[in-house]
Formats: C-alpha cells, sequence, structure tokens
C-alpha cells in the first residue's frame, strides 16, 4: 500500500484543508473563532473557558476551535494571526492535562499550529465523544459546573443541556455508539443479501428526481466547466413515498449530515449561508460556487439525496495540466460518503429499510492517482481509461452504519481497480478512516 496511498504532511492534513477549516469565515457548532490569545494556567478562568468549549464540541459534533481570529464590529472576522509566543504557547500535553482535569471521560484534543499568508494560527481539533458523553467533574465559579453536560447551542454557543430536545439528540447518539459495537461485532454472523422492498415504479420515480437535480445542477456549472472531474452522490430508500420528510424535517436531516471532519464537509448545510439554499415545493436546493469549487444538492421529501462537486484537485492551479484523484484526499472521501448516508438517516428512517449509495466519477478518463506529499500533487502510473466510474451498493441502515469503514474501503478498492492500480485492504485504508473519523489526522 505505501506505494498508492502517503501522507500529505506529517499530520495526513494538506496545508489547503486547514486554510479551508481556518479561513471559512462563519462560525458553526463545530467551528469556534477565538481572537489572538496565550494559553497560560495561571489564567485557570481563560483556560476554563476553553475547556467549557473543548466539552461542548464534544459533546456535539466535535470540530475545531481556531486562535487568532477576531470578530469585528460589523460581524466580519479579521485573520490576526498569533505571535510566536503565543503560537508556542499553546502545547498539546499542557492542554490536555488542564482539560483532563474536568472532563470524564478524558478527552484528547490535537493541536495544529498552522502558518497562511505570512501569519501564524492555532487550531484545536476535537474528537467527538464515543460512546459515554464527556461531563465536567470540577467547579470552576462563573464558568464550570461540576456534573453538567455542556454542548453547542443552535447559536453557536458553548451552555449547558438546558432542553428534553438537545438532551434526547445527546442520549440517542450514545445509544448509537454503543449500539453500532454490537451491529459490528453480530455483522459477521448475520451476514446475507438485503431484502429490497422497492419495485419497479419505486425506481421510476426515484430516478426522475435524480435526473431533474442532475440537469438542475449541470445548468448551473460556469463555462468550461464541464470538463473538468465531478462526483455525483445519490442516496434514497428503496420504497419510494412522495413526502415521507417534511421541509423541517430536510433542514434538521441536512444539519445533522454537515459533519467537518476536514476543511470541507461531504453535504455542506449552514442558515448562516442562507443566501445558497432554496426551497423547493418538495425539498431543498443548495448551491455553492466559489473559491475554485463547486457543489450542487438537492434533498427530496422522499428521502432522496443528490449531491454533484467538482474534485477538489481541479480546483487547484498546477493539476491543469495533468488531471489527478489525490489518494488520501479520495481515502477521506469514501469514508465521509458513508458517514454522510449514516448520519442523513439515522433516527429518520428505521434500521431495517434499505438504502442505496450510488457514487459516481465523471471526467476520470487520463486522470491519475496521485501522491500529495508536502501539499503538491505528484501524478503515479496508475491512469484510469474509463470515461466515468460508477458504485452502486444497496444495505439496510443498520448495516452502513455498523459498517462504515468496511462499506468505504469496498467503495475505495473499486474506484482503484478502475485505475488499475492494486487496490487497498481494510487494513491499510482503514486506518486513515479511523484517524480522519477521530480528528487525528
Amino acid at each position: 500500500m505505501a506505494d498508492t496511498l502517503g501522507y500529505e504532511d506529517g499530520s495526513g492534513q494538506s496545508t489547503e484543508d486547514w486554510d479551508t477549516i481556518l479561513r471559512r469565515g462563519f462560525e458553526s457548532k463545530e467551528l469556534d473563532y477565538k481572537g489572538p490569545d496565550v494559553w497560560d494556567e495561571g489564567n485557570k478562568k481563560a483556560c476554563c473557558e476553553i475547556v467549557k468549549d473543548i466539552l461542548a464540541i464534544a459533546n456535539t459534533k466535535g470540530g475545531f476551535l481556531v486562535f487568532g481570529v477576531s470578530e469585528t464590529s460589523n460581524g466580519l472576522f479579521s485573520w490576526d494571526g498569533l505571535t510566536d509566543e503565543q503560537c508556542k504557547s499553546f502545547e498539546a500535553t499542557r492542554l490536555n492535562n488542564w482539560v483532563q482535569k474536568y472532563a470524564d471521560p478524558p478527552i484528547n484534543a490535537h493541536v495544529i499550529k498552522h502558518p497562511s499568508q505570512g501569519s501564524r494560527f492555532v487550531i484545536i481539533e476535537i474528537p467527538r465523544f464515543s460512546d459515554t458523553p464527556h461531563i465536567c467533574q470540577k467547579d470552576y465559579p462563573g464558568v464550570l459546573a461540576a456534573g453538567t453536560v455542556y454542548v453547542r447551542t443552535d447559536n453557536n454557543e458553548s451552555a449547558p443541556i438546558k432542553d428534553s430536545s438537545d438532551m434526547r439528540a445527546i442520549v440517542e447518539q450514545a445509544v448509537r455508539n454503543r449500539g453500532d459495537q454490537l451491529l459490528t461485532s453480530f455483522r459477521a454472523i448475520l451476514t446475507g443479501a438485503p431484502q429490497l422492498v422497492s419495485g419497479p415504479r419505486d425506481i421510476e420515480q426515484f430516478d426522475a428526481q435524480i435526473r431533474d437535480a442532475a440537469s438542475r445542477s449541470k445548468q448551473l456549472l460556469r463555462e468550461g466547466a464541464e470538463t473538468l472531474g465531478f462526483r455525483e452522490t445519490v442516496f434514497h430508500p428503496m420504497s419510494f413515498e412522495r413526502l415521507r420528510f417534511t421541509i423541517p424535517d430536510l433542514e434538521n436531516m441536512a444539519a445533522a449530515a454537515c459533519v467537518t471532519y476536514r476543511g470541507w464537509p461531504y453535504l455542506f448545510y449552514t442558515k448562516q449561508r442562507a443566501d445558497c439554499i432554496s426551497h423547493l415545493d418538495d425539498g431543498l436546493e443548495m448551491r455553492l460556487d466559489e473559491q475554485g469549487t463547486f457543489q450542487f444538492w438537492r434533498l427530496h421529501q422522499s428521502g432522496c439525496l443528490y449531491v454533484n462537486e467538482m474534485f477538489h484537485e481541479d480546483g487547484r492551479p498546477e493539476s491543469t495540466s495533468t488531471r489527478v484523484l489525490g489518494t488520501i484526499g479520495f481515502t477521506y472521501t469514501c469514508a465521509e460518503a458513508v458517514q454522510c448516508l449514516v448520519d442523513l438517516y439515522t433516527g429518520r428512517l428505521h434500521d431495517n429499510d434499505v438504502v442505496r449509495l450510488h457514487i459516481r466519477l465523471s471526467g476520470v478518463r487520463g486522470r491519475r492517482l496521485a501522491r500529495t506529499p508536502a501539499g503538491h500533487y505528484q501524478p503515479m502510473e496508475y491512469e484510469c481509461e474509463a470515461d466515468r466510474i460508477d458504485y452502486d451498493q444497496k444495505y439496510k441502515l443498520a448495516d452502513w452504519r455498523a459498517s462504515v469503514i468496511p462499506r468505504a474501503v469496498d467503495l475505495l478498492r473499486h474506484v482503484y481497480e478502475e485505475f488499475r492500480a492494486p487496490p487497498p485492504s481494510e487494513n491499510d485504508a482503514g486506518p486513515l478512516m479511523l484517524q480522519l473519523f477521530a480528528r487525528q489526522l
């Protein structure tokens, strides 16, 4: 596997990915900007304020604290950066030792010191809780209260759980996390072909929605972009109900599936970018076309999701002469795709409902797999001779959820075979995917 997968830098995360996180330009439940600051255990109140944010982010979706970005009086952000002294003060061992005085179970955050446009910033990467929410186990007057579970609110603040809906969400997530461990164990025993409950009419109706969304996406492409590489993704249950979900359901589903593990989520959704969102008669639609990227998605009340996104590699200046597909980036993409499906439908469909995942890569003829050392693509000898690559699978939702890594590896192997490259095993690619989900890049 050393021939086809390699870390982009010492961490596995590219400079461009960290820049995307750093310069997103708006806060969310999983991203909080902090002005220039120094980590100083002598200032206990300031340290405990950071602990509260880490607890809250870990108990929600996981995410990032970014130091060196100030909010201006008009609500915009200024990327001021940190001094060398401020940057050096953020050291992972010191930070985690302090956090673990207050967090039960412990949290191991990751500290990234990232240079960008002549300035230095600190990004603290926080993993989402696994099977037990993190409880504050120690008081600090006016900041932290022992026995409290902190979460990120809809206003992007860190606060104690106050209502039943927040409590229900965190309990359901904990139950799912524990249940998935059992499902993973049982999966090897209880294998078998899923019993599909769809008929020709169901497929025809979903296909009509998919064709319409794909046509709309192509209409929105800027001139010349149709020659680039695109990833089209389709999720849908196998039985068609036109009004299965309400519009508020769709908004909640999109928000649940919009999780950032690296620079950009697989499905982008935030009410802070309402200018990108359109309400249809039977669904939601999103278009984002800026900063060298393009993403379009449409989510119908039937539960059918269509996503079209330009290859990240084609937004890079050095990729204009040689079309490439980065090995590490696409490994992450496969894992994000399956996890996005799980996040979208869990709690909305029954575990026994069969869900389809169809991914199509277009613009791949003549494209080569590429390593990405130090953030620069290095094309390899493996070249695709097909015009497009299709991967189409159907499993019960419980199986998708219990088998995110195996299913993602299966997708990755299928694409490698189309490039006539040695397909990676789960032992090769699985650890990278696990690091992604643990935000240990």
